[in-house]
């Protein structure tokens, strides 16, 4: 009785982990879906109900207004450009099928032809989908700061220090 209830403990670890790196695996694809803004391939993250709340632009419901959104925050003529953004520090807790993680990001972009750098805050619910996938409920978006980079560092251009 005693291995089997140890069994059940190795078991319930096992599920605990494989599922924290399931959400790191949708993290990561959030960042390379947003950096390379390939709409088609974010949206795949998100359920069909989920929302993205940020407290600069609003909340966004559904698939067609988190892709209307995240379309209008990505372009290269009103928006932000050439990003390459890492979220660190997750803290992730599963309960179920359910999820809640919160961590920091960085990033670098160009807006309006400056380069800047962006840092904030993440704060994400996950639920496994139909198929048992784990897919963004909801994301909230905190921005701490959003400034430019003296001179042009990055924008327009890419530029390698000469070493």
């Amino acid at each position: 009785m005693e291995e089997k209830r140890h069994l059940d403990e190795v078991l319930e670890r096992l599920r605990i982990l494989e599922a924290k790196e399931d959400i790191r695996e949708v993290m990561a694809r959030y960042n390379y879906s947003v950096d390379n803004v390939d709409l088609e391939s974010l949206m795949e993250l998100f359920l069909e109900d989920a929302v993205v709340a940020t407290e600069q632009w609003g909340a966004f419901k559904g698939k067609k207004e988190i892709k209307a959104f995240y379309k209008r925050i990505l372009s290269p003529t009103s928006g932000l450009y050439n990003m390459r953004h890492y979220a660190a520090n997750p803290v992730i807790k599963i309960e179920g099928d359910e999820a809640t993680e919160t961590s920091y990001f960085h990033e670098t972009a160009e807006y309006g032809g400056k380069a800047i750098v962006v840092a904030g805050s993440y704060e994400d619910r996950f639920k496994r989908n139909g198929t048992g996938q784990w897919r963004y409920q909801e994301k909230k978006i905190y921005l701490n700061f959003m400034v430019p980079i003296e001179g042009d560092a990055w924008a327009r251009e890419k530029k390698v220090m000469d070493m």
